[in-house]
Formats: structure tokens, C-alpha cells, sequence
């Protein structure tokens, strides 16, 4: 087998694919709801279809506000605790990311709960390889 960190590269590479499917979304959505470039939050008043072209935003920002942390979390615990954890956790992230992507581009945003949750599941299991590491060093 190669390198133990493989897993924690591929996915840091994936997220900026899922970046790109996400942004791709919100290119799309555009010609749909006549919604022109570079306005990002229409009004309802303004444009008919705001709330459908919001749900394609709101689905790549969430993921764009989420990546910087989750990554940093990645690194440190890929480099204290466990490599593949890490790899997996954040593997597992995009996957479930772009379930979550998918849900709420659909408009009906509460079907995006699930996946979000799941999210944090993963995002949590980071937090506790770093955590267990951070209690094993300072309480020998």
C-alpha cells in the first residue's frame, strides 16, 4: 500500500471537485431562474424563481464556509492521530456533501437535515482524534 496520508490528499483534492460541481450548480441555475451575473441574493420581489437560485447558492457557500476549517482539522489530526481516520472522515464528508448539495438544490430544504448531520458526525470524528490525542498529551 502507498503512502498512509493518500487517503487525507485525495480528500482534500476532492472537496475542490465537489467545490466545482457545486459552483457548476449555481452557473446553471442562472439561465432557469433569469437570474443574470454577478447578482448573487436576488429578492422574491425582484425575480420570481429568488428562492429556487438561492437553494443552488446557499448549497455551495455552506460547503465553501465549511472547507478551511474541516481541512485544518484534517491535517492536525492526519499528523497527531490517524491518517486514514482522516482520510476517511473527509472522504466520507464529501460524499455525504454532495447527497447534501443535491437536497437542497432540489428547493426543499429540510431534506438537506440528514446529510448535514451526518456531516457532523465526521466533522466530530476529526475533533475527537484530535481531542484524544490533545488528553493523552497533556495528562500522561
Amino acid at each position: 500500500y502507498g503512502s498512509p496520508y493518500a487517503l487525507t490528499a485525495l480528500g482534500i483534492f476532492s472537496m475542490q471537485v465537489l467545490s466545482f460541481f457545486l459552483a457548476a450548480g449555481v452557473i446553471q441555475a442562472r439561465i432557469p431562474t433569469g437570474i443574470p451575473y454577478p447578482l448573487f441574493y436576488p429578492s422574491k420581489s425582484e425575480y420570481k424563481l429568488a428562492h429556487e437560485f438561492q437553494c443552488f447558492v446557499r448549497a455551495h457557500q455552506n460547503v465553501l464556509e465549511y472547507i478551511p476549517l474541516l481541512i485544518g482539522k484534517a491535517v492536525v489530526a492526519c499528523v497527531v492521530g490517524s491518517p486514514t481516520t482522516a482520510g476517511v472522515a473527509l472522504l466520507g464528508w464529501v460524499l455525504i456533501r454532495i447527497a447534501y448539495g443535491v437536497a437542497y438544490q432540489s428547493g426543499k430544504v429540510v431534506a438537506r437535515m440528514p446529510f448535514f448531520i451526518l456531516g457532523v458526525l465526521l466533522d466530530t470524528t476529526l475533533m475527537g482524534v484530535i481531542g484524544l490525542w490533545a488528553i493523552k498529551e497533556i495528562a500522561p
